[in-house]
């Protein structure tokens, strides 16, 4: 079978929680003040800045459906509600940071819808990440240790930073097309949290 043909069979698909664009302004704002150090980083775009609920990596298209039924399901464990996007920090040690992301502050709410989502999807038996789930939005992804220090001097610095609310009233499954220019994001489908 042809690699294009493969690729017709699955698509790469994540769970998310969409951002309002003045968050997603603010955010911008930051990354632009943490590119000043002049560190190595892959800075996600703009437009790409969500909260992922989860990643499923390459699922059938077959999937696709089983999985948006699940979403309907799993929207319907939580009414609407807002938290908001504050702080700055990263994942890994100081020295060596991996995932530089924007917090996410009274986010019960959250965490247990994407309890809720994570379960549905384990029954579908896909495959999750078994780390934590821990709010937030990923910034970018430190490439090498190319002016590290600058860089979380930065992010220190702006570690108590407020970015804006997000009223959750959907979650959304994603489709990631991996192109040379970046990550294309659409929407597949939304699940509405119950009002």
């Amino acid at each position: 079978m042809t690699e294009g043909a493969d690729r017709d069979l699955f698509v790469r698909a994540f769970v998310a929680a969409a951002l309002p664009d003045p968050v997603r302004a603010a955010l911008d704002g930051v990354q632009t003040l943490l590119r000043r150090s002049r560190a190595d980083v892959s800075w996600v775009p703009r437009e790409n800045l969500h909260v992922s609920l989860a990643f499923l990596g390459n699922i059938t298209r077959e999937d696709v459906l089983a999985v948006a039924r699940t979403l309907d399901e799993a929207a319907c464990s939580e009414r609407p509600f807002r938290f908001s996007v504050a702080g700055l920090g990263a994942f890994g040690p100081p020295r060596s940071p991996r995932v530089l992301w924007a917090g996410g502050r009274g986010a019960e709410p959250l965490v247990r819808l994407q309890a809720a989502v994570a379960e549905g999807l384990r029954g579908l038996r896909l495959t999750l990440d078994s780390r934590e789930f821990r709010p937030h939005v990923t910034l970018g992804r430190v490439r090498s240790r190319l002016n590290v220090e600058a860089l979380m001097e930065r992010v220190s610095a702006r570690r108590e930073d407020e970015f804006g609310d997000v009223d959750v009233e959907r979650i959304h499954l994603m489709r990631s097309v991996l192109r040379p220019s970046g990550s294309q994001y659409s929407v597949l489908h939304e699940a509405a949290l119950p009002r």
